[in-house]
């Protein structure tokens, strides 16, 4: 890509909880592992990749990708948010940032140039789909309280890309917050930065769950 120098943070450090004992940072998918799948889908596009990883895997990252040219493995922190602090400690000087999950193995290098193109404008861009089903907000009793309009709302997907200062200013102000994070562009808006839209990709799936898993295999042994 052309421009300043470009810098990719890809998200590998969950627990897989949901996953009924798969780790799905290695769960094979389409004859390679759904990590490796995010290396080679974004990487080549990147002047710099940082994979972040639990302590306990960073000898097998390593040895798995140990050979790729400008590629660093880091060990994770105790949430996603002091993981991806990790990441941006081990990047270089790059003036953009690509922050990834792991569990979006399907994602494309078209969303990074959409993305590079809309930072000429704002401070990150975020792909998101619109919601297609009924939104309602419940009670803690269950009871529908309300039915929220879909018009507006939509689903985030990552690679979600940043100016590199405004991404670094963002989360030096919330390390000391003490609060969980599960998407790096909310630090922005709570500092008052735009964050603008690109399209995102409905084969964008994040594996969460086993089901996750086989539709994103169905969607590589189709094409779909």
């Amino acid at each position: 890509m052309s421009g300043g120098r470009f810098g990719l943070i890809i998200v590998a450090a969950g627990s897989s909880s949901r996953m009924q004992g798969i780790d799905k940072v290695w769960a094979p998918l389409g004859g390679r592992s759904v990590l490796s799948h995010s290396v080679a889908n974004l990487g080549p596009f990147c002047d710099e990749v940082v994979v972040v990883v639990r302590a306990d895997q960073v000898e097998r990252t390593v040895s798995v990708f140990g050979s790729e040219p400008n590629l660093r493995v880091v060990t994770g922190g105790n949430d996603r948010r002091a993981s991806v602090s990790a990441g941006l400690h081990a990047l270089g000087d790059v003036e953009f940032i690509a922050v990834h999950d792991c569990a979006r193995p399907l994602a494309t290098p078209s969303l990074l140039q959409s993305g590079r193109e809309a930072l000429h404008r704002w401070a990150a861009a975020i792909p998101v789909i619109p919601v297609s089903d009924t939104v309602k907000r419940v009670d803690p009793d269950g009871q529908v309280a309300e039915t929220i309009p879909r018009d507006s709302l939509r689903l985030v997907q990552t690679p979600q890309l940043f100016r590199a200062p405004a991404l670094r200013q963002a989360h030096d102000w919330a390390s000391g917050l003490g609060e969980p994070v599960t998407d790096d562009a909310s630090l922005l808006e709570a500092q008052g930065m735009i964050v603008g839209t690109i399209l995102g990709d409905v084969r964008n799936v994040k594996i969460t769950t086993p089901l996750d898993l086989q539709v994103a295999r169905f969607l590589v042994e189709t094409g779909a």
